[in-house]
């Protein structure tokens, strides 16, 4: 059975060739302050640069490292969902492939794990990003914690969750699935903790996330989510509470 620190690493990459390498070699850099229970697992959604050649040569180059290929493009939720799927350690964490984050935040983040049964990640230097996204994100924020009651700093960070937990969770493909998980496992009384990490700023228009197909999905998501748990009360059939206070 493997041990509260250990981890598989989910890493979805849609057309990433500028930033994947990087990623993955920072997430192996940090997991040298874990111990032998680890593994990275690439997802390529059917990328159209050379995605795929990178992760493969990654993936020769370290046993640690896997890869997927998606013979159609699943949407970052979808690329998620099918890591998520192989994943065989106790917990498990989400890594954006844009080289957008410091092997010491990483480090960071591995240091608390065992904590809690969810670490919350969210971003300690949002001024790097731009008036109109941080608007937006703090909108989400507010939104999701008046919605279903909670007190929640961010809904989109390189969060870390149980792996099991979460597979039985129904998610969305959408760019709301991180928050699907969050609210689930939060409001079925898993204990949580909340980690800052520092990211890079990324180009304007780095991210598809603000496109109207994009919006719209995460829209239809969150208030599925909503009927679920406020409404329906469908959560607490997914899994069995954990123990308090661990």
């Amino acid at each position: 059975m493997s041990s509260k620190k250990s981890l598989s690493i989910i890493a979805p990459a849609y057309n990433e060739v500028s930033g994947l390498e990087n990623s993955i070699k920072k997430a192996l850099s940090a997991c040298e302050i874990l111990e032998d229970e680890y593994e990275i697992i690439i997802v390529d959604d059917c990328s159209t640069d050379s995605t795929l050649q990178i992760a493969q040569r990654l993936a020769q180059q370290n046993s640690r490292v896997s890869v997927i290929h998606n013979s159609i493009n699943l949407g970052f939720g979808g690329a998620f969902r099918t890591g998520l799927d192989r994943a065989k350690y106790q917990n498990s964490l989400i890594l954006c492939t844009d080289d957008g984050i410091d092997v010491e935040s990483l480090k960071s983040i591995f240091r608390h794990l065992g904590s809690a049964d969810l670490l919350i990640c969210y971003v300690k230097n949002p001024e790097c990003r731009s008036r109109t996204r941080r608007m937006i994100s703090w909108v989400y924020v507010k939104m999701i914690d008046t919605l279903f009651g909670l007190n929640v700093s961010y809904y989109n960070g390189m969060s870390v969750f149980p792996t099991e937990s979460v597979k039985r969770i129904h998610l969305s493909d959408s760019f709301a699935f991180m928050a699907e998980i969050i609210v689930n496992l939060l409001k079925t009384g898993h204990s949580y903790k909340e980690i800052p990490y520092i990211t890079k700023q990324r180009p304007e228009g780095g991210t598809s996330a603000f496109r109207l197909k994009n919006i719209l999905g995460v829209g239809k998501a969150i208030l599925r989510l909503w009927l679920n748990i406020q409404v329906y009360h469908t959560h607490d059939k997914i899994f069995h509470l954990p123990e308090k206070n661990r």
